[in-house]
């Protein structure tokens, strides 16, 4: 015959058992994830896409169909590589 001690021993390890794996389970307090939809607009003839990430931070990409299948003349690439690369301070260490 199992005592009363036992079956109540039993019982406490069994819910402190259930109650570890619920606060293992259970998310905190981080926000859901973005959807990732973006809003496209049209900006003087240009097409743009942003998405607000809700931080102190940003991103940009710069896309343009360039290069030498779109364009056989010097033109926006070399345009783009002048205003990135040589028109930006050097990055400090």
């Amino acid at each position: 015959m199992i005592s009363r001690s036992s079956l109540a021993k039993s019982a406490q390890q069994a819910v402190r058992r259930s109650c570890s794996v619920q606060s293992l389970q259970r998310r905190g307090f981080a926000a859901a994830a973005a959807t990732g939809a973006f809003e496209t607009t049209d900006v003087s003839g240009l097409k743009v896409a942003s998405r607000d990430a809700h931080g102190p931070t940003t991103k940009l990409a710069i896309v343009a169909k360039a290069g030498t299948r779109y364009q056989p003349l010097p033109g926006l690439t070399v345009g783009l590589e002048e205003f990135a690369f040589k028109a930006c301070l050097p990055a400090t260490t």
